[in-house]
């Protein structure tokens, strides 16, 4: 039946809305129609949505006022029914699949359904009817092997790491996804704070220079225009004329590193004054391109000057508090190794100030959790003294001190540019401060971390580079 859409709500859903997917769907929807109905469940006056969101949100984007639905019964178990609708539509990876299938067993023994050992049979308590395996395996639409080996997957790679492959290319391959699932829990779980690199334990390279370069193709525009087709903006010039391009209040994220006036080959060597003038007038366009949601990541190292440091972000600070900013944290980032002085210490560390407009800021830290120091840790005292945990299952806090390599030659993403900002450093960052679809901007992007992990992970990227061979550098990472 036809029902009005301002009449549908969307819940929480297991699998977040891809907006380059609901643009597809629109196109496909406009030439032969929708094929298969939405699925709701009523809710007082309104409907409830169980599967189709895509669908919906293509209806929206068309403007349509109604859409095609199928109406179940509210006491179904509409969790169950998502799940068997993502797992026959084949469009999850083989880690997503293992999840799936993974809370469809949860929910199946919650229903009072037991697994016998051994026999991978479920038995209800109050029948002697089984329901096997290849029954499961068969209704959503994939062999028994294939659902066994998913599960296994997903079982055996601890919930942190699973988020760490999530939006790379790892996350469908079967082969490289079992040898890192009979790895043990405490190498995963340094995996996850970059202790050691997760290609060391895979047979086969994912791919040549795999975090270097994107395989898929994505629309990559030369000027900004809010086009749902387009992927990225990628201008070859000065940030601040692509700025002028972007209308207010547009970017949920900014991250970037300036350069540090220190006269290295992408820059000119100003005077302090000049060169916070210079940047003063980026960083007030900054503020008017983003939204009131949003945060700026300034990543910053030191000015040296008669044989002295100048820590730069200190002299950055008044500048975005003159333009109301709120520093929410100064994020120590540790890289580790880097040249030996003989007459002071090592510098081993740079900073990044994490600047919101608002106190209403966006923030998803569990998608950046990691793993606890003592995950079985429980109650002292109380009524759970001795059996409760006391720790977030989804992990800790990752705290403002991150032990994050820098790149260097011979690592897998390392390219020919003298200052190349991290993947994993740009991920956390993306992960916790915007979410898919987001436009994210990098007005002196370098090497084009910030939009290759910005793509890797669903997200709409924008970024200036003026020198030329950087631009050759970003043209063969996007794959553009």
């Amino acid at each position: 039946m036809q029902i009005n859409i301002t009449d549908i709500f969307i819940p929480k859903r297991l699998r977040e809305v891809n907006p380059k997917k609901v643009f597809e769907l629109a196109n496909s929807i406009e030439e032969s129609g929708l094929l298969h109905p939405i699925i709701v469940c009523e809710n007082n006056s309104h409907f409830k949505l169980i599967c189709g969101a895509h669908r919906l949100e293509a209806f929206k984007y068309l403007k349509k006022k109604s859409i095609e639905s199928k109406i179940v019964d509210k006491h179904y178990d509409i969790e169950l029914i998502e799940i068997d609708e993502n797992l026959i539509r084949n469009e999850l990876s083989i880690l997503e699949k293992g999840e799936h299938l993974l809370r469809r067993d949860e929910i199946l023994q919650k229903k009072g359904l037991r697994a016998l050992k051994g026999q991978n049979r479920y038995f209800r308590h109050d029948t002697v009817t089984p329901l096997t395996s290849k029954d499961i395996s068969e209704k959503i639409g994939t062999s028994e092997r294939s659902y066994q080996r998913y599960k296994q997957i997903a079982r055996n790679i601890i919930p942190e790491l699973r988020k760490k492959i999530h939006g790379t290319e790892i996350e469908n391959q079967t082969r490289q996804l079992i040898q890192i699932s009979r790895l043990s829990y405490e190498t995963q779980s340094k995996i996850v704070n970059n202790d050691i690199i997760i290609e060391s334990f895979l047979q086969k390279p994912i791919s040549e220079n795999s975090n270097s370069k994107l395989k898929k193709k994505y629309k990559i525009q030369n000027h900004f225009s809010i086009d749902f087709k387009c992927d990225g903006v990628i201008y070859y010039g000065d940030c601040r004329d692509l700025l002028k391009e972007i209308p207010s209040q547009t970017v949920q994220l900014i991250l970037t590193s300036p350069p540090y006036n220190l006269g290295k080959e992408y820059e000119e060597k100003l005077s302090i004054d000049k060169y916070l003038s210079l940047h003063t007038e980026v960083i007030s366009e900054c503020d008017r391109v983003l939204k009131k949601s949003g945060s700026i990541c300034w990543q910053i190292g030191d000015y040296y000057k008669d044989n002295e440091i100048v820590p730069l972000d200190i002299l950055y600070y008044p500048i975005f508090k003159y333009l109301g900013y709120k520093l929410i944290n100064r994020i120590i980032w540790h890289y580790g190794f880097g040249g030996n002085s003989t007459k002071k210490l090592s510098r081993r560390y740079e900073t990044i100030l994490w600047w919101v407009k608002s106190d209403n800021y966006l923030f998803n830290l569990d998608d950046i959790r990691v793993p606890h120091k003592n995950p079985g840790k429980v109650a002292y005292k109380g009524t759970g003294k001795g059996n409760d945990f006391t720790v977030n299952p989804l992990g800790k806090n990752p705290s403002d001190v991150w032990n994050i390599s820098n790149v260097k030659a011979g690592c897998k993403e390392y390219t020919n540019h003298p200052a190349q900002f991290p993947e994993e450093l740009a991920r956390k960052i993306i992960l916790g401060m915007s979410n898919k679809g987001d436009y994210i901007l990098d007005p002196y992007l370098g090497s084009g971390s910030t939009s290759v992990v910005g793509l890797k992970t669903g997200r709409k990227v924008i970024g200036a580079e003026i020198k030329k061979e950087y631009q050759e550098i970003i043209r063969k990472r996007l794959n553009i």
